[in-house]
């Protein structure tokens, strides 16, 4: 009876032990108990930090403000003139490699890679890779870009406003 009771004594001992263990692994990890854990703290995505207008923070006058607007205006027009040029020599090597993987294939294999990129972009949202852009030289489109994530789950743009009626 004495064996069983210090059996047991140990086995409890060693159960709180783990425990002791486990709770200062965590806390060690996170930085916090686990029962005040946020999904953010578990490495969940965070919300984006609020926006600045640099205007404002730098409390700027309405001259200094409306000069920052031009400057602003002008280095979004070349951003966006940069993005369509990159965006183009990227839907070239796309084009290309898509052509060079089709040389290598059989036919039943070019048919099963051709349905595979349809797949590809009608989970994409059946947009083309680039403005005005139609499909590369076997018809497929390109990998690009995810959708956003609203995209992906089904739903609808955060920013389309919704009907009174719904």
């Amino acid at each position: 009876m004495r064996e069983r009771t210090r059996a047991i004594a140990v086995l409890v001992a060693v159960l709180a032990l783990g425990c002791l263990i486990g709770a200062a692994g965590t806390w060690i990890r996170y930085g916090r108990r686990a029962a005040g854990s946020t999904p953010a703290s578990l490495g969940a995505p965070q919300p984006p930090p609020p926006r600045v207008r640099l205007p404002e923070l730098l409390d700027m006058s309405s001259e200094q403000e409306s000069r920052f607007e031009a400057i602003m205006a002008e280095s979004r027009q070349r951003l966006d003139a940069l993005r369509l040029e990159q965006r183009s020599k990227i839907d070239a090597v796309i084009d290309e490699t898509n052509k060079k993987i089709h040389g290598i294939l059989d036919d039943a294999q070019k048919a099963k890679l051709d349905a595979f990129l349809v797949d590809v972009e009608k989970r994409r949202g059946g947009e083309g890779r680039g403005e005005g852009r139609g499909a590369g030289p076997h018809g497929e489109r390109g990998f690009g870009p995810p959708p956003p994530p609203w995209q992906q789950r089904g739903g609808r743009d955060p920013e389309q406003r919704r009907d009174p009626g719904q």
